[in-house]
């Protein structure tokens, strides 16, 4: 979680930060640049100091670091700056193909909210580009990016489409400034969740984006992407919550009107069954920046109370995490029709999955590959 790992930081420092993020400094620190070279290093992979370096660049000198570690930040800084302008770049090459082909498509997380909620692009670093399209739309959308020079490196939507939401394309052309791009026909692996997506829905009150001298895409409105957010980070981070992300959902929560859309996020939080996680994720947010839920939605026991599906889908989650029986149920969920298909993906996923599985093994004793895999389910079962 969020906060874990900064055992060898100073007490000095931890407080620092927390109270850079929550806008609250008024005290010097005095600690060495070493110190400091300590608590750059513990933050690095919570892709935070760029926003670090935002925030401390205006703040009267004593309160900021020592000068090196303040040029470090900027350093950093520049560099996410140049890196958010390729993102753009390779962003707007594929949203000019899709469109091409009359394809809509969702631009999610960070480049998305590089440009809705924060001051510049550059201070919400990204590691690749996550698009969300209409099921039915995904394969038309892999070959149009295998026609820009990307690769399918998995292909889980034919043959393990319901154990996966999305889909993994790698630039083949050794372009080092291009990043993968994921293409998601759903929003979480755990469809037990949120239910069938529907993307016409999410479409059509999604919010526009533009550019800087490029094309304008469309973003999840501020209320779904909040409660994709905290899903994301419970469902697939529990263990490795980045304060970035705690940091996207204060700034996304103070671009939701307050009380109209506020009673929205309330309806689908239950009806997307992620009433426990907002909860989680809120909280957990509060302790690191400013965030404060507006009179008359502070108290979770006056939100609608969670349902039965919802607690026991998160009571699973929270055993996943040692139990692999917990994990099988989440995923197989649903009507007996649906589970009967999940269990012949879950027993033979396509065969690129499992070679990239087994990377160092014989690609020529694929039935092999396949017995490997059940065994080490059978394993994990027991």
């Amino acid at each position: 979680m969020a906060g874990e790992g900064f055992s060898d930081v100073s007490e000095n420092l931890f407080l620092y930060i927390q109270s850079l993020l929550k806008d609250e400094l008024s005290v010097e620190i005095d600690e060495s640049p070493d110190t400091w070279s300590i608590l750059t290093d513990k933050l690095r992979p919570h892709s935070i100091l760029p926003l670090m370096y935002w925030k401390v660049r205006n703040l009267p000198e004593p309160l900021q670091p020592p000068l090196e570690i303040v040029d470090r930040l900027r350093e950093t800084f520049l560099w996410s700056r140049m890196r958010s302008l390729l993102f753009e770049r390779q962003i707007s090459e594929i949203i000019d193909a899709f469109r091409a082909r009359k394809l809509d498509m969702l631009v999610l997380k960070g480049p998305a909210l590089g440009r809705v909620v924060y001051p510049d692009p550059a201070v919400r670093p990204s590691s690749d580009i996550d698009l969300l399209l209409s099921p039915d739309k995904v394969v038309q959308a892999g070959t149009i990016l295998e026609e820009l020079g990307y690769k399918n490196i998995f292909n889980r939507f034919a043959g393990h489409k319901d154990f996966s939401n999305e889909e993994i394309f790698v630039d083949q052309s050794n372009n080092k400034s291009k990043v993968n791009v994921e293409v998601h026909w759903d929003l979480h692996r755990f469809s037990v969740l949120t239910g069938e997506i529907e993307f016409e829905e999410l479409y059509n009150r999604a919010i526009e984006v533009n550019i800087d001298s490029g094309p304008i895409f469309r973003a999840l409105h501020p209320v779904d992407e909040l409660i994709n957010s905290a899903l994301h980070l419970v469902t697939s981070h529990p263990q490795a919550i980045r304060l970035i992300w705690l940091y996207d959902i204060f700034l996304l929560s103070k671009t939701i009107a307050y009380p109209s859309e506020w009673y929205i996020l309330q309806e689908r939080s239950h009806r997307y069954n992620a009433r426990i996680s907002l909860e989680k994720v809120f909280s957990l947010a509060a302790k690191w920046t400013a965030l404060q839920l507006p009179e008359g939605f502070n108290h979770f026991q006056e939100w609608p109370q969670p349902s039965k599906a919802e607690i026991n889908t998160w009571n699973d989650m929270v055993n996943s995490q040692h139990n692999a029986r917990s994990t099988l149920k989440l995923y197989l969920s649903g009507s007996l029709p649906h589970k009967l298909k999940k269990v012949i993906q879950l027993i033979f996923p396509s065969s690129e999955m499992v070679k990239s599985a087994f990377p160092n093994s014989n690609s020529q004793i694929l039935p092999l590959l396949y017995l490997k895999r059940w065994w080490k389910w059978l394993k994990k079962l027991i």
